[in-house]
């Protein structure tokens, strides 16, 4: 083993003669200047000393040149040299060096080839390779599963952007189907209204029309019987004339403004509301004997569209009608108030026609939905729950000891 304290410039000299190690000179670019024989044998190739030095060794060999100077001229290092770097099979050999820093700048290495490992130290470094290897072809393993998860997962992933896509297209058409299913529902039941109010226009006609043709036979039988006609006769004739023309004309404007399609809201009071819709349904509520009674706060004012408004009024005065025809009620009563709670106003549409079945309560506001079979569509109180809900308001249904109560929330 070489000792690097002993070592001096008379012993470099006499090195060169040594033929068990290799003595290489070189300059400051790592140039091979002068070698021993012994050098000769195992380099024919290389003009540069660290051509000679495993890749992974060169950096370390360069700053230990670096770290010497006048006063720190010699140390000692290890380092690997490889004859032929392009053989995958070319097996490095470790050497113990001395470098000594010469005065001409210049360096002089004593290279000893590294003892070989021990028989135990050999199979310890044996161990270390094939768990080493083992390791890497586990986690060569590995990431070839990862690489297959990540694309299996970029997969699905392309593949669930694709659902959203397509489910979000569907919603859309959805949402765009229902609205126009809607709309027809709503034109269909306005057209069913409107029958059913042209109808009503007839028969509150049909009194007043009566009542003017009886006074006109009236006249005509006096000029048939007298020659001359009281003054005073003619315009009480004229007077009960007028009095029905002016029902007529405040039935039809009734009417008229029902079927006006306006769409703004306006703030209306709610007896106003009522009054209107009481006179729309008169003949069917002198027809079928019910009475409608309003209290509480019937004053106040609700920001409404007033035509969809009274299809609301108009669709749960209906259905008590029925229910009071269904269960054969005697004294048929609709009573309507009006309460201010908290941010709503709250308008009860309540009835005594018995009340309807719990098991279906919860359904009765759902589209088609309905007991009266050849008789109705279950369309009005689902349509009565979307024109309230286009208010931002709500509606909820509950029986009471006598009948059934409707009560709609609508904001202040």
């Amino acid at each position: 083993m070489i000792n690097s304290k002993i070592l001096n410039k008379e012993i470099i000299e006499d090195f060169f003669s040594f033929t068990d190690k290799l003595i290489i000179k070189i300059d400051e670019n790592s140039k091979i200047l002068d070698h021993n024989e012994a050098f000769s044998k195992i380099n024919k190739q290389f003009s540069f000393l660290d051509e000679l030095i495993t890749i992974t060794h060169q950096k370390k060999f360069k700053e230990t040149l670096k770290q010497l100077n006048d006063e720190t001229n010699i140390t000692h290092t290890k380092t690997n040299f490889s004859l032929n770097k392009d053989d995958v099979n070319d097996i490095p050999i470790t050497y113990n060096l001395i470098i000594h820093k010469n005065e001409d700048n210049t360096y002089t290495i004593v290279a000893e080839e590294a003892p070989a490992l021990s028989h135990n130290d050999a199979k310890e470094y044996l161990a270390m390779i094939n768990n080493f290897t083992f390791t890497s072809r586990e986690l060569a393993k590995t990431k070839q599963k990862l690489q297959r998860k990540n694309s299996d997962l970029a997969l699905l992933t392309k593949e669930l952007q694709e659902l959203n896509t397509n489910l979000e297209e569907k919603v859309r058409e959805s949402i765009e189907e229902l609205r126009k299913k809607d709309e027809i529902l709503f034109k269909q039941t306005k057209d069913a209204a409107m029958g059913e109010m042209i109808d009503a226009i007839a028969h509150q006609w049909k009194n007043p029309l009566g009542v003017i043709n009886l006074i006109n036979q009236q006249i005509q039988i006096q000029c048939l019987l007298h020659d001359e006609i009281k003054k005073e006769d003619i315009l009480k004739s004229i007077e009960k004339s007028e009095q029905q023309i002016k029902h007529l004309v405040e039935t039809l404007e009734e009417f008229r403004t029902f079927f006006r399609p306006k769409t703004e809201k306006q703030k209306v009071s709610i007896i106003t509301l009522i009054n209107s819709v009481k006179v729309l349904m008169k003949d069917d509520l002198i027809k079928y004997n019910i009475e409608i009674s309003t209290d509480g706060e019937v004053e106040n004012k609700i920001k409404i569209i007033p035509n969809e408004f009274k299809h609301v009024l108009i669709n749960l005065i209906s259905n008590s009608k029925d229910a009071f025809v269904d269960n054969n009620v005697k004294k048929r009563e609709i009573n309507i108030s009006a309460k201010t709670e908290e941010n709503y106003i709250t308008l009860k549409v309540c009835d005594n026609a018995g009340g309807i079945p719990e098991s279906i309560l919860d359904k009765v506001f759902i589209s088609n939905f309905t007991t009266k079979e050849n008789k109705g569509t279950g369309v009005g109180l689902y349509m009565t729950k979307q024109i309230i809900e286009k208010l931002e308001g709500k509606i909820e249904v509950f029986n009471t000891k006598t009948g059934a109560c409707f009560k709609v929330y609508l904001k202040k």
